[in-house]
């Protein structure tokens, strides 16, 4: 994990954007989904932006 992502941090980040970017695919289905978890809003808002 470390050394693909730089960092524990790195590779939250990039899981975090990973997750929203096949929440937004799956959301387009009309299924219900439910996140648990914890991670940066940062993040979140990141992952947001890149899902569109």
């Amino acid at each position: 994990m470390v050394v693909d992502h730089g960092s524990v941090e790195g590779w939250q980040r990039a899981k975090t954007i990973e997750w929203m970017i096949r929440l937004a695919q799956i959301a387009d289905t009309r299924r219900m989904v439910i996140l648990e978890g914890q991670t940066r809003l940062s993040f979140l808002e990141e992952g947001a932006s890149a899902a569109g």
